[in-house]
């Protein structure tokens, strides 16, 4: 179970962070309790800050800084700084995936489960969250944006739905049923002679022998 770490001087804790974010304050080449004193946080109570950066990583168990450090005080700061505290508090966002809007009554009632310190000790634990939130951003932009359409696919041109003309290559090649109707007109006349040889002439031209 990890050790949730927190301080007694919210207010000045705040402050320190304020100053690291604004660069008012180098990068050290170790974060330890000559620094503190050297920038003006001389009290026991302050020696907290320390344990509190080695929790969400901004400095290591050597108490040289870490790349949040720097990555805190860059353009975005908040969303590293974001990141690290979902690290840091973990099984506080796997009950709580929103914690960091979470009310002082459920925050509360997480880190009474996780110490047998007093109530002062809890409410320290609670504040000290919620100070780290207000200098974090949790809503990562990168992995809201929509996904650009190539620009390949923006110039695709959009296949015609058109159907193709047959041309007179493929129209022989496919199998044409032609229907034909024929009118014809025939003189009046009483002689059936000229009838039967009308309709034989016919039937010899449609019909030739061998076909």
């Amino acid at each position: 179970m990890p050790e949730y770490c927190y301080v007694a001087t919210p207010t000045m804790f705040r402050e320190l962070l304020k100053r690291i974010k604004n660069t008012e304050i180098g990068i050290p080449l170790t974060a330890n309790r000559g620094w503190l004193e050297t920038i003006g946080y001389r009290s026991k109570n302050h020696r907290n800050f320390i344990k509190v950066l080695k929790f969400i990583n901004m400095i290591d168990s050597s108490n040289k800084p870490l790349p949040l450090w720097n990555d805190f005080r860059g353009i975005n700061g908040r969303v590293a700084l974001g990141k690290a505290i979902k690290d840091a508090y973990g099984e506080l966002f796997l009950i709580y995936p929103r914690a960091f809007e979470s009310d002082d009554k459920e925050l509360k009632s997480f880190f009474s489960s996780k110490t047998t310190g007093q109530r002062q000790v809890i409410d320290n634990m609670a504040m000290t969250f919620k100070i780290l939130c207000e200098f974090a951003d949790f809503n990562d932009s990168s992995s809201t944006e929509p996904s650009k359409i190539p620009k390949e696919l923006e110039t695709q041109e959009v296949a015609s739905e058109t159907p193709p003309l047959l041309t007179a290559s493929t129209q022989q090649s496919q199998n044409v049923v032609v229907n034909l109707n024929i009118q014809l007109t025939l003189p009046e006349t009483k002689d059936p002679k000229i009838y039967d040889e009308f309709f034989s002439a016919l039937k010899k031209h449609l019909y030739p022998k061998g076909s």
